[in-house]
């Protein structure tokens, strides 16, 4: 493949070039230069502690997951599309052709849950398990590039009312209340090996 036609001073390190054929037999696509380089980066912290104490097994977990997604979208991307190989081969753009102008941009969401759990060996065939999980899924951001943004007026049956909100409106409010009780039995029928049957009941999860 020769050298992709963009527009001076644009190269493939800031533009994106998308060519499409279509025939009635099916369609090729080719999707070449900056956009074709969409990077995406994640950073997961978790951790358990599990501590003995007497008839009591507790465990302590936290979990942290940072996604990054940086999305390189060129200053102009040019998309053309023809009907059928020879109108390509002549660069005659038969079904129309777009220039588009965009901003890069690098987002970011963040989620974070905790947990601390508990199992009461109450008798040596009855066990209770029971603790609380809390999660948070932050308002997701932009790092780099235009901020996200938020509409007002959203309304599935009647969208007559939908607005851009200002400027700095998040997307959606931060829900710090998330938590997630639970609570199990665990009765063991029977301490033969061949007969090693346990009841169990559990309500809620972590």
């Amino acid at each position: 493949m020769g050298a992709l036609p963009f527009p001076s001073p644009f190269t493939a390190r800031n533009a994106s070039l998308f060519f499409s054929v279509t025939t009635p037999k099916g369609s090729a696509n080719l999707d070449a230069g900056a956009r074709a380089n969409n990077q995406q980066r994640q950073l997961n912290l978790l951790d358990t502690l599990s501590l003995q104490k007497g008839a009591h097994s507790l465990r302590f977990g936290m979990d942290y997951r940072a996604f990054r997604l940086a999305m390189p979208l060129p200053p102009t991307a040019s998309k053309p599309f023809f009907s059928d190989i020879p109108s390509a081969e002549a660069g005659t753009a038969n079904q129309g052709a777009s220039v588009s102008f965009s901003l890069p941009v690098t987002l970011l969401f963040r989620n974070l849950g905790a947990f601390a759990q508990d199992a009461w060996h109450i008798m040596p065939r009855l066990t209770m398990t029971y603790g609380l999980r809390w999660d948070v899924d932050f308002v997701p951001s932009s790092l780099s590039g235009p901020d996200l943004l938020a509409v007002t007026g959203f309304d599935v049956a009647d969208l007559s009312n939908l607005a851009l909100a200002p400027a700095g409106t998040p997307l959606y409010k931060t829900n710090w209340g998330d938590f997630a009780p639970r609570i199990g039995l665990a009765y063991q029928i029977s301490q033969k090996p061949e007969l090693a049957d346990v009841f169990r009941g559990v309500r809620g999860s972590l």
